[in-house]
């Protein structure tokens, strides 16, 4: 367990809609199965693993402020994450991920990152008041993120 343990998780929270099928080709429709929606994004999932362990884990994310927004803030709440640095933000919806899982287990994903591409470095900087991005009180810190390293310069990154 980490019960002393402090983590504080820079990344992203999206929503994933998969099925299992072909990939059409341009104007084709075809038929796929197994359709299934679900919570996701790599910081978010780190930070719930982190909180499953008994770690004090706070995380930082953009969500919009749609249904999918406030069930990610939901999911934190119930999971024990310090959602407080998450930003919600009317002016772009939540990231959202389409999976197409084929039937030989490759799979094509194409994402929106949403919300998550409006945080800066003045989101992650460690000068900013609590309630904001609170890395400095943090033992340990986590990045994941699909963009470019440069636009989070000051986060620790991670793999």
């Amino acid at each position: 367990m980490l019960r002393s343990e402090e983590v504080y998780v820079v990344g992203s929270y999206g929503v994933a809609f998969w099925i299992v099928g072909e990939v059409p080709a341009p104007g084709e429709t075809l038929l796929g199965s197994g359709f299934a929606f679900g919570n996701g994004g790599k910081g978010s999932n780190q930070a719930i693993g982190a909180a499953r362990l008994g770690a004090r884990c706070s995380l930082l994310a953009g969500v919009g402020a749609d249904k999918f927004g406030l069930e990610a803030l939901e999911l934190w709440r119930v999971e024990g994450v310090d959602c407080s640095a998450v930003r919600q933000t009317s002016e772009t919806p939540t990231m959202a991920g389409i999976i197409i899982l084929d039937t030989a287990g490759e799979n094509r994903i194409i994402t929106d990152p949403g919300a998550n591409a409006r945080l800066t470095t003045t989101d992650v900087e460690p000068s900013q008041p609590p309630g904001r991005a609170r890395a400095s009180y943090s033992h340990s810190s986590r990045s994941q993120s699909r963009r470019r390293p440069a636009r989070l310069p000051s986060a620790r990154r991670g793999d």
